[in-house]
């Protein structure tokens, strides 16, 4: 009645929104059809930088989806933070309208403002199947962020084993640090992430590398208070004693046998690791000391 009647379906309310851009946030399938046959126009933008194409990208409608990618949306057009309704979709929405979107055309790789990828924000939000789509499609695995943030180390500090292994499995930097020094293993062991640190052990992540604060894998573990981590640790390093023990040829002198264990025989890394977690209690103790001082 209304369009019939000559009103304008592009003018926009004291907030930016438009007639279809406000259906297509609300899924209103019909109505949109109706505004984009009269003539809407389907590229006009939110002050904020939404087309009706990120706002039903962001909401899953398909059907809205599909027909305004028909219609000529532009599928790469971002908001003011840089989103694009592709990275919308793979945040909030579904593996359908990431599948057309990703047919349209629409750059996989492409990051916004900060540097997240859709493969960053599915790895974030533990989004499996926009995972296995994006690597599928060719997307970049060891594409990071500003901070130097890779997808396998925001997925092992959320604690996605499965998105973890699949990363890995594409080949994955498990070693990769972000601008901070922090190592996959590292995140996962923070948050408490056993059956993740178990992982990149088994697949040899470095355990001996400390981040820009000189805390390494060891000193985490033990200064969150995390026993069944420094368990799992001295666990796999107990397990690597045991290879190395059984590697070392016969025939080798006595002194190099010597070199290779410790004055307990424990390896290296087992004998560290017990230096580190003493060297972080006593700091612990030192710092209460000092705190009960300044109160008396």
């Amino acid at each position: 009645m209304l369009l019939d009647a000559g009103a304008d379906y592009n003018m926009c309310n004291s907030y930016s929104w438009s007639p279809v851009l406000q259906a297509c946030s609300y899924g209103h399938t019909e109505i949109v059809k109706m505004l984009l046959d009269t003539g809407a126009d389907y590229n006009k933008c939110h002050s904020d930088g939404w087309s009706p194409l990120w706002i039903s990208s962001r909401y899953g409608f398909t059907d809205i989806v599909r027909m305004l990618l028909d219609t000529g949306s532009d599928y790469n057009k971002c908001d003011n933070d840089g989103w694009s309704p592709f990275m919308a979709a793979c945040k909030y929405s579904d593996k359908e309208t990431v599948k057309m979107l990703l047919d349209a055309g629409a750059d996989y790789n492409k990051g916004e403002d900060s540097g997240w990828s859709p493969l960053i924000f599915a790895s974030c939000e533990g989004n499996t199947e926009i995972v296995r789509i994006l690597l599928d499609a060719g997307a970049d695995y060891n594409k990071c962020d500003n901070s130097g943030c890779s997808p396998v180390l925001f997925a092992c500090g959320e604690g996605y084993t499965e998105i973890v292994r699949m990363l890995l499995h594409k080949g994955a930097d498990y070693n990769y640090c972000n601008n901070e020094g922090w190592t996959p293993v590292m995140c996962a062991c923070r948050n408490g992430h056993t059956e993740i640190v178990r992982v990149l052990l088994d697949i040899g992540a470095d355990y001996n590398k400390y981040n820009n604060q000189g805390h390494s894998l060891a000193m985490i573990a033990s200064g969150r208070g995390r026993r069944d981590m420094v368990r799992v640790i001295h666990e796999y390093f107990k397990k690597e004693k045991a290879r190395q023990k059984g590697s070392h040829p016969k025939g080798r002198n006595k002194r190099k046998r010597l070199l290779d264990s410790s004055e307990s025989d424990e390896d290296v890394p087992l004998a560290r690791l017990k230096e580190q977690i003493k060297d972080n209690t006593l700091m612990k103790k030192r710092k209460r000391s000092r705190r009960s001082l300044r109160k008396s």
